[in-house]
């Protein structure tokens, strides 16, 4: 995978606030060609991206979280790598044992992002099952993301404590539309109030509340929510030898913010949104998508013996004037066939609404294409 030697954040070395004050290691003799980074040559790292294993080493040096977690990512052997993400809202993303940090990042964004990704690798690997209803399948996405955002507001708050601030203090003063700016104020909030109070654990008060509030930001829920819609329309014809039901618990949650020797950055157990006005945050548009891919579902599944079943779920999205009832669901999933591959796909909840005929001004409004 060829290297992006250069972004325009990396240009500007001179700007860039130095964690430790080192000196850059000298070339790496053993250079890997494989085009991946690797905390096991951390000389060929410091040559190939500076601004990589800076955040990497300020990570571990004034962080004991980050710390923990650049040491399990050390004997996992997992690789690293810029990309070009098209200018993606988003810094960095894991896929099979590769951590892809976005070459638009700055040093900071780094840091943010690198825990997170990093805290990935510890959560359970079970995933959503095929036999959960919608509401478990969201709720195990955003409780995955929700215990790696976590152990990042964490590790970026325990480096502001040992010198380090600019990480957490650019997310917590984010512009307003910033879907993560409202957990780290949180956090600020809560462990203020919390020492004030005289509180024995003021910091797990506050990673708890920060953990909590994940599940009240209607960017997340609807970015996320996009994409596991996304992934359940698309695998409706395996799922259809289950029928939905649900299955994600409330100890599955604090499994996501389970550290490997035991220790949970939340309180136990875990408070989740169960109710779907909590858990949309208002986004009726995605829970009625929900619902159409759930009948849908169980009109794939439905024998005679669940038919009932069925007709009671066409009630229910008829009486909730659900505007996804008559599409067809083949002409759905041809249309988003043919979105992969372009510059500019559509989501497949954007597709639905457009087929639909239903205003989405709430989705540009947000600034994101959800899903």
């Amino acid at each position: 995978m060829a290297q992006i030697k250069k972004t325009r954040h990396n240009k500007k070395k001179k700007n860039r606030r130095a964690l430790t004050g080192a000196p850059a290691q000298p070339p790496c003799e053993n250079k890997m060609d494989d085009g991946y980074l690797y905390l096991g040559d951390p000389a060929h790292m410091a040559r190939q991206d500076p601004q990589m294993a800076e955040a990497l080493e300020g990570i571990s040096e004034k962080s004991k979280l980050g710390a923990y977690l650049v040491e399990a990512a050390r004997k996992l052997d997992v690789r690293f790598v810029r990309q070009d993400f098209n200018s993606a809202s988003v810094g960095g993303s894991n896929r099979g044992n590769v951590i892809f940090l976005s070459a638009d990042n700055s040093l900071a964004e780094d840091i943010t992002v690198l825990p997170h990704e990093l805290m990935h690798w510890l959560q359970p690997a079970d995933g959503i099952q095929d036999r959960w209803d919608y509401r478990s399948r969201l709720l195990a996405a955003l409780s995955r993301e929700a215990g790696a955002e976590t152990c990042a507001v964490r590790v970026t708050h325990e480096m502001r404590e040992n010198g380090y601030a600019q990480a957490f203090n650019d997310n917590a003063s984010a512009p307003h539309w910033s879907m993560y700016r409202g957990i780290y104020q949180t956090f600020d909030q809560v462990l203020q109030s919390s020492a004030q109070a005289g509180a024995d654990d003021p910091v797990r008060q506050a990673t708890d509340a920060a953990f909590r509030t994940y599940f009240k930001q209607p960017g997340l829920i609807g970015n996320y929510g996009g994409k596991v819609l996304t992934h359940y329309m698309c695998n409706l014809g395996r799922l259809a030898k289950h029928y939905p039901t649900p299955g994600f618990s409330l100890q599955a949650a604090a499994n996501q913010a389970r550290l490997q020797g035991g220790e949970c950055l939340v309180y136990e157990p875990v408070q989740l949104p169960l109710q779907d006005d909590d858990l949309f945050q208002g986004n009726a548009t995605l829970r009625q998508a929900f619902e159409y891919a759930e009948m849908i579902h169980i009109a794939k599944f439905c024998q005679q013996d669940t038919a009932l079943a069925y007709h009671r779920k066409i009630q229910t999205l008829e009486a909730d004037n659900n505007p996804f009832l008559g599409l067809n669901y083949s002409k759905v999933r041809s249309e988003y066939s043919g979105q992969i591959g372009q510059k500019n796909p559509k989501s497949m909840l954007r597709i639905m609404t457009d087929m639909a005929g239903v205003e989405t001004f709430r989705h540009r409004q947000a600034g994101f294409d959800f899903g």
